[in-house]
């Protein structure tokens, strides 16, 4: 009897009916996550990096693929980024997704986030990350949080355990912080040996997603995410392989976990 129990748990869904599960905009709570203060916060944040030469800044790493940095002798149109298309946008007006030129004019790149946050203004609320959940405990498989990091503002350094997770950058000009480029058993031997990693080494990967962007963050990664503009929210879409998310705050990169 004991062998047909994972037998049934394959037949049962096919068997009883699934339900779909809808989270309305309007209907998520914002729940405030532990922020950290960027070390440029009171003074002028580094400057907006133009679409075009993201991956200039790029960190060079094997083990991540960025589909902007391919080499230049290669075609310029296999370097191009997939864009998707989205057939519900906000209405025309003002967006705070806009990068306006030297030379005066203007782009606009991806649809503006159609939520209800509203625009805030760093100097009046300080640095403040918000997490809202929604679709979460439907499935033991996958869940789904949307990140809300506000202007001037950065996330606490983090990982998510053993749930692997995919982001979507849904809006704003975000900064995807991931755990200095050091191996653990190239560091296990510089300790060793009494070396100290190169100050390359000890500098975290930086990765600037747009709107439209995909990241995949695996388990156990420790990363951060930063809002380094003076106006406008960043709203990712994170999804994660488990049915509740899993956070873990830490002090600092490669330290213990943070208390509270």
């Amino acid at each position: 009897m004991a062998s047909l129990l994972p037998l049934l748990q394959d037949l049962l869904p096919m068997i009883i009916p699934s339900k779909v599960h809808i989270a309305r905009d309007r209907e998520l709570v914002a729940v405030p996550e532990r922020v950290e203060i960027p070390s440029w916060y009171g003074h002028k944040p580094p400057a907006n990096v133009s679409l075009g030469s993201s991956a200039e800044h790029q960190t060079d790493d094997g083990d991540v693929y960025d589909a902007t940095s391919l080499p230049a002798s290669q075609p310029e149109q296999e370097a191009e980024l997939i864009r998707l298309v989205d057939h519900e946008e906000c209405p025309v007006g003002q967006s705070t997704a806009d990068h306006v030129l030297e030379g005066g004019g203007a782009i606009s790149i991806g649809p503006r986030y159609c939520g209800h946050e509203p625009t805030s203004d760093a100097g009046a609320t300080g640095p403040r990350v918000l997490r809202k959940d929604a679709i979460v405990g439907v499935t033991d498989s996958m869940c789904a949080t949307v990140l809300l990091v506000k202007p001037r503002s950065a996330s606490a350094i983090h990982h998510h355990g053993e749930q692997d997770a995919i982001i979507f950058a849904q809006s704003g000009y975000g900064v995807l912080l991931v755990s200095p480029s050091l191996e653990p058993v190239k560091a296990i031997k510089a300790g060793i040996k009494g070396e100290a990693p190169t100050r390359e080494e000890e500098q975290a990967r930086r990765y600037e997603l747009s709107p439209g962007d995909f990241a995949f963050v695996p388990a156990w990664t420790e990363h951060q995410v930063l809002n380094e503009g003076d106006v406008g929210d960043v709203v990712w879409v994170v999804t994660r392989s488990g049915g509740e998310p899993v956070q873990v705050d830490l002090v600092g990169w490669g330290d213990a976990r943070a208390k509270g």
